[in-house]
């Protein structure tokens, strides 16, 4: 193992590399995590995925943050389990008002997890085309994060 180092030494701009190393680390930027507030938001992502730790559906939301300030262009994340191990749907609920508080044209609805998935779709397909924002109280409610939509913003011409 050691030759192959060695080789990568020999082959390689060590000097160089250490240089531009040194001017990430010095020009890095800080990532702040997004406090708990209200703010203006697009949502940029919005799909269904896999729990990586139970297997189970889970819808994921990106918000980005457009309001002028500190955290504008920072991302909120909302990762929302749709049901649990036990087969509650409470997961699956709350992301149906969820979605009804965006104000889209489509109906929400659940019929199977394949028709679901395009609905998520569907409706991040209309936000881009509407070009909308939302007024988002991201807060706490014990351990977990909250994410109330408060006022829909439809910005198509």
């Amino acid at each position: 193992m050691s030759k192959m180092f060695e080789k990568w030494n020999k082959n390689m701009d060590v000097e160089g590399i250490r240089n531009d190393l040194a001017n990430i680390e010095a020009n890095k930027k800080e990532y702040k995590e997004v406090p708990c507030d209200v703010y203006e938001v697009e949502i940029t992502k919005l799909f269904l995925d896999e729990s990586k730790t139970s297997g189970l559906p889970m819808m994921k939301v990106w918000f980005k943050v457009v309001s002028d300030g500190e955290y504008k262009n920072q991302l909120i994340f909302m990762n929302q389990m749709l049901m649990n191990k036990d087969g509650k749907m409470t997961g699956l609920h709350w992301a149906n008002e969820f979605l009804r508080s965006l104000k889209t044209s489509l109906p929400v609805s659940w019929v199977d997890w394949v028709e679901y998935s395009k609905l998520l779709e569907d409706i991040k397909e209309e936000l881009e085309e509407r070009k909308m924002t939302f007024q988002l109280n991201y807060g706490k409610k014990g351990n977990f994060n909250t994410y109330t939509i408060e006022n829909t913003f439809d910005n198509a011409q």
